[in-house]
């Protein structure tokens, strides 16, 4: 009986461990100079003509297709999940013409899904090295003067493979659907928001669409809240197994950033959390807003007060506007009223709450036990 080995992956996503990989490449060592002699003595043996032919049509001869046998990788990339599947491998024989193809087609879209990733870090960094932003603040973007946009999604956020078209194909729809939702979303708030404070209208666009390509905790919480908005616009379940599943990846990334010591008390992370809380006390959990925005106000206390927030001023009066509109929209107390009050941002705000609902007239949290 040969030898067999088998490979699998959890996800196409996952690092393999070292040690499996050390493990793989000494076996296929092995069986590569078991099998070496046996090579030698097919090359000197005479070949017909038709054996030539196929020999000489065979594609890509750099790509390991002697020793893998019907070693598998076959990725199915559906709107939803990927899934993986595999095959053993036998040494004693070679791979067949359909399995050389499988294995030439993944190790070809690996290649090109690595030099994507390569260029896309090089263009959108994960982090900002601004050497005259504090520790905490968050550094201002290029000015909005410099920068256009339009209705369609920057093109560095239409890849397939980037976040945010992984986060669509999970909420069965499309990126452009989104990013058109989030625009009308965006202008609606930005409205009534620029009504209180006439010096920040139009600042949307010049500060929070930086943080959606490059914050993975900022993106993951506007695209939650967008999803589950659409989502009720179409009669569907708001809080589908999707937006879950999205949500708990959301808390993901928040956990994460407030695990780093540079990013825990940064404006994004601030503006993540409100979103975060914007979506329990329209469509979640009433416990679950309030955890959020204790949580902002402890932040803004460890930044000693909202007056040494970033953004030229921006992000104070966003939270003091989103507390003061949530708090209605939830039927609880302000949690930044206080901070408020030391700032000239205004205690006596007048509420829009009928702009501020997007149309969600009620609030659809129905449980209200954490």
């Amino acid at each position: 009986m040969p030898e067999r080995l088998f490979v699998s992956f959890e996800h196409c996503h996952t690092k393999k461990d070292p040690s499996s990989t050390r493990a793989v490449r000494s076996w296929v060592t092995k069986v590569q100079h078991a099998r070496q002699p046996r090579r030698q003595v097919d090359r000197a043996s005479p070949t017909t003509k038709e054996e030539e032919q196929e020999h000489a049509n065979q594609p890509l001869r750099n790509l390991p297709t002697h020793d893998f046998g019907d070693l598998i990788v076959t990725s199915a990339e559906s709107a939803k999940v990927v899934t993986w599947s595999w095959e053993p491998v036998d040494p004693t024989s070679g791979p067949s013409p359909t399995t050389r193809r499988r294995i030439q087609a993944h190790v070809a879209h690996r290649q090109h899904e690595k030099r994507r990733q390569s260029e896309r870090g090089k263009s959108m960094p994960l982090k900002s090295t601004s050497s005259t932003s504090s520790t905490f603040t968050s550094p201002l973007p290029t000015p909005l003067l410099e920068r256009t946009f339009s209705a369609s999604p920057p093109f560095y956020i239409q890849d397939p493979a980037d976040p945010l078209g992984v986060y669509a194909r999970r909420l069965n729809t499309s990126v452009p659907v989104i990013w058109s939702h989030y625009l009308w979303r965006e202008r609606e708030h930005g409205r009534a928001f620029g009504e209180h404070y006439p010096q920040f209208q139009g600042w949307g666009p010049k500060y929070l669409h930086p943080f959606i390509t490059n914050n993975r905790a900022f993106l993951a919480t506007t695209v939650l809240f967008t999803g589950a908005h659409l989502r009720f616009l179409q009669g569907h379940d708001t809080m589908s197994i999707p937006i879950l599943q999205l949500r708990s990846l959301a808390h993901d990334y928040v956990q994460a950033a407030i695990d780093s010591e540079s990013e825990r008390l940064a404006d994004s992370n601030m503006l993540a959390i409100v979103k975060l809380a914007l979506l329990e006390a329209i469509f979640g959990i009433k416990e679950a807003y309030k955890v959020h925005m204790r949580a902002v106000a402890r932040m803004v206390q460890l930044r000693m007060g909202l007056l040494n927030l970033g953004m030229e001023g921006y992000t104070a009066r966003l939270l003091v506007w989103f507390d003061a509109n949530l708090s209605a929209t939830a039927g609880s107390p302000r949690y930044l009223a206080e901070e408020a009050s030391r700032t000239t941002a205004s205690t006596d705000l007048r509420r829009n709450e009928e702009t501020f609902r997007l149309g969600v007239h009620e609030r659809m949290g129905h449980n209200d036990d954490v």
